[in-house]
Order: structure tokens, then C-alpha cells, then sequence
């Protein structure tokens, strides 16, 4: 995977990703009309149903990958519409123009209620409070990605991210994720010879007291590059 479209819907994460990501890949980052420039190659889009939604992929796009949980604030009612018929209309233009495979960044945040002493693992189902907007629109987003997957139009990978996001240092979190451990997995998941056209997969760094389990990551990750 060369070619990569960076959908900055969060953008304190996407600015992460980018800058970490862009020696190695050619990245255009995109976002709604108003949107923070994330970098120098930078489109805006309604990402409605028609013609426009095209122009995301003038240049040829190998993989997709879109940040849904905490994106930029909206009316409740935007943002649940942006996480469904919007997204909806991204992944098929995807589909129509030859994307490999997209990666959407979830959140482990589903489970931040539960008791830590839970084994929690992927197969667990994800029902949040409608009344959280940021969770209820990350769990719509991994829905619609899940339908694509099911039809076979592109490969899906939806990776639920600890937190907090940080970079590595002492600290006592159980659930965090350090931004090196991020990029090296996002990196190796745009990198990876895959077929199984669902994945999802759980992500947290290594730590003391460990909340999430990650062995179905790491199975992921020794697929050969």
C-alpha cells in the first residue's frame, strides 16, 4: 500500500498519524468543508451522493483509512448522519474506484464502563448510550463498515484504540495505547497481505495490569508483509 486517503475527522489524531505516517506513504488527508488543513495535500468534502465525492480519489488510492471516534463537534444530528449515510458514501466510492482495503480507528471506550477484572475480547458485542454522541457514532461508523465487509467490496479492518493516545512514558494507565505502538501497527496493517475481508481487532500497548487482551492482534500482525 503506497497510496493512502487519511480521513481527518479527528484531528488531534489524524495530525499524529499523518506526521508519523507521511516518510513512508503518500498521504492526502481530507475533512469536511471548514476543516483543519492536516497537511499540504488536503481536500474538503461533503462526502454527499453525487459526482464531487470523486475528486477524493483524482489520484489513484490504494487504501483508506478514516478516525471516527471524537470527530470534530457537531449538531447530534449531523454527526449521526455523517456516520452513516455519509460514511456509507465514502466506502462506496471506495468500492467504485479499487480500494484495496480500509481501516477504520474505533475506540475500546465501548467497554471504559465495565469491570476491569472482565476478559474482554473482539467477539464482545459494542451497545452504547445513545445518549454519548462520540461512542453512538463510532459504534454507527463500525456498522456501516461491517455491511461493505460482509459484501466482499473491500478488505475492513476495524482497530479499537486504548487510551489514552500518549507517547511512551511511566505512567499507571491499564488501557493506554503509545503513539509508537499505534504507528507501528497502523503501518504494518496498510503493509499486510490479507484476504479475510472482516477484521477486527483490539489495540493497547503492552503494560502492567494489562485491561485488554490483543493476542488476535498479534496473530494479525505476523501475517507476512
Amino acid at each position: 500500500m503506497r497510496n493512502i486517503l487519511l480521513g481527518a475527522f479527528n484531528e488531534e489524531l489524524s495530525e499524529i498519524i499523518y506526521k508519523s505516517l507521511k516518510k513512508d506513504f503518500t498521504i492526502t488527508t481530507f475533512g469536511l468543508p471548514g476543516s483543519k488543513k492536516i497537511s499540504n495535500n488536503h481536500l474538503e468534502n461533503d462526502m454527499n451522493h453525487d459526482k464531487s465525492i470523486n475528486n477524493l480519489f483524482d489520484n489513484k488510492i490504494d487504501a483508506i483509512v478514516v478516525t471516527s471516534y471524537k470527530t470534530k463537534k457537531h449538531e447530534q444530528s449531523f454527526n449521526l448522519d455523517f456516520h452513516t449515510r455519509r460514511m456509507y458514501n465514502l466506502f462506496i466510492a471506495a468500492n467504485s474506484h479499487g480500494v484495496d482495503r480500509v481501516i477504520n480507528l474505533s475506540t475500546l471506550k465501548f467497554y471504559k464502563d465495565f469491570e476491569e477484572n472482565l476478559t474482554i475480547t473482539e467477539n464482545w458485542n459494542t451497545d452504547p448510550d445513545v445518549t454519548d454522541n462520540n461512542l453512538f457514532c463510532a459504534h454507527m461508523t463500525e456498522y456501516v463498515l461491517k455491511e461493505f465487509a460482509r459484501d466482499n467490496m473491500f478488505k475492513a479492518i476495524n482497530l479499537r484504540l486504548g487510551w489514552p493516545i500518549i507517547s511512551k512514558k511511566k505512567n499507571d494507565y491499564t488501557s493506554v495505547l503509545y503513539i509508537e505502538d499505534l504507528v507501528r501497527i497502523l503501518s504494518s496493517t496498510l503493509n499486510l497481505d490479507i484476504s479475510e475481508y472482516w477484521n477486527n481487532l483490539h489495540v493497547q500497548s503492552d503494560c502492567d495490569n494489562q485491561r485488554f487482551i490483543t493476542n488476535k492482534l498479534k496473530t494479525f500482525l505476523e501475517k507476512k508483509d
